[in-house]
């Protein structure tokens, strides 16, 4: 039987992901607490219910720290790589740019990073949930 969750190096920037999938744990987390269960599922195809069980599983009990792989956008992995709060994360970066609105945020590191949705919504991520909370919520949702 093939391990649902597989962490590869080369693949998603080494972080967990659903076997078969390009996607990773926290993306389907983030994904399932965005739009629910049933419509996860249906929206994408790729995972089926047991896929979907085996990533909310492995984000719940942090499986991650035992296998020293954590996924890109967890707190954890921010804390990995020193970064500890919004303004880590901003003066990491010359310029942030939005997807969703003009916004821009000048700062002192280097490069360009273009990031989904607006700076509320990148404050709000960092104040919010931690992956493995949204998992354990979810799986105790019927």
């Amino acid at each position: 039987m093939l391990e649902p969750i597989v962490i590869d190096a080369g693949i998603c920037n080494g972080c967990p992901r659903l076997n078969g999938t390009m996607l990773t744990v926290y993306e389907i987390v983030a994904a399932c607490d965005e739009i629910g269960r049933t419509r996860f599922l249906r929206e994408y195809p790729e995972v089926d219910a047991e896929g979907l069980d085996a990533a909310l599983a492995w984000c719940r009990e942090r499986r991650c720290d035992a296998a020293g792989a954590h996924c890109d956008g967890c707190s954890l992995r921010a804390a990995e790589d020193g970064l500890h709060s919004v303004a880590d994360f901003v003066r990491q970066y010359r310029e942030i740019r939005f997807l969703d609105s003009d916004e821009v945020i000048a700062s002192q590191g280097e490069g360009v990073i273009t990031l989904p949705g607006t700076a509320a919504d990148m404050d709000a991520h960092w104040r919010g949930e931690n992956g493995w909370e949204i998992a354990r919520r979810l799986s105790a949702t019927p």
